[in-house]
């Protein structure tokens, strides 16, 4: 009598088993910042494909036909394998989460929702809810509103390359960002339990992050929140507290 012995083990860095009867092979995930239980269901699909055909090409075809990378929210992956010990490795790279995206028509309705990530990519909101299920993140996720007929890629890339500048002082505090009908940039920063309105204009919003920064602390230095700060023109900074509105 044939026994076929089946050995799971997983962790938050590894997982490995030893399936079928007819091709025993032994798989390893390294889940990198992947949520594991979606993505051990991806290698368990990608290992028995790997038992029927014993080709690592039918699995980057697999991955790439069916959109799998965008399906498990993966942004890199490599297959390893060894054919001496029958082994495969699974590596997995998925992208933080920035923003909670509201994507509004003209008339103001919301269109849909979505998550920016940092490669630039918007996903489905359930990525958000499948990190903190797995306790991937703890945080609230700030807010970015734009309308429908300005987002694209290069937008999207712009503002995930512009968070990823942000230092603690803004990320930590951040609560919204605005893209305007000229695509001009507000964020809503929210400071000892204040709300500031950071005007960056149209462009250049890399460039004003570092004075963006030194403004921030020499404010919270001396005890003092700004309800504006003024900064669409790069060379001069305009800051106005609430009793001068």
């Amino acid at each position: 009598m044939k026994i076929l012995w089946v050995l799971l083990s997983c962790s938050l860095l590894t997982a490995q088993a030893s399936l079928s009867p007819l091709h025993k092979v032994n798989y390893k995930t390294h889940f990198g910042n992947c949520p594991q239980k979606t993505t051990a269901q991806l290698t368990m699909d990608l290992v028995r494909l790997f038992e029927e055909k014993e080709s690592l090409k039918s699995l980057k075809d697999k991955i790439v036909e069916e959109n799998l990378k965008d399906k498990y929210f993966i942004s890199h992956y490599q297959v390893n394998y060894n054919p001496i010990l029958k082994d495969l490795s699974f590596y997995y790279e998925c992208p933080r989460a920035l923003l909670k995206v509201q994507i509004f028509k003209p008339d103001g309705n919301e269109h849909y929702n979505a998550v920016l990530v940092e490669d630039g990519r918007l996903l489905d909101p359930i990525y958000e809810v499948t990190l903190r299920s797995e306790n991937l993140i703890q945080q609230q996720l700030p807010f970015l509103a734009v309308k429908v007929d300005q987002i694209n890629d290069d937008l999207q890339n712009r503002i995930a390359v512009l968070f990823n500048l942000f230092p603690e002082s803004i990320q930590g505090n951040l609560a919204e960002i605005i893209i305007g009908d000229n695509e001009e940039m507000t964020l809503i920063l929210s400071l000892q339990d204040q709300t500031v309105s950071v005007f960056l204009g149209e462009n250049q919003w890399s460039d004003k992050i570092p004075k963006l920064t030194r403004v921030i602390s020499y404010m919270l230095d001396r005890n003092k929140v700004p309800a504006i700060i003024n900064m669409t023109n790069l060379k001069k900074v305009i800051v106005k507290f609430s009793r001068n509105l």
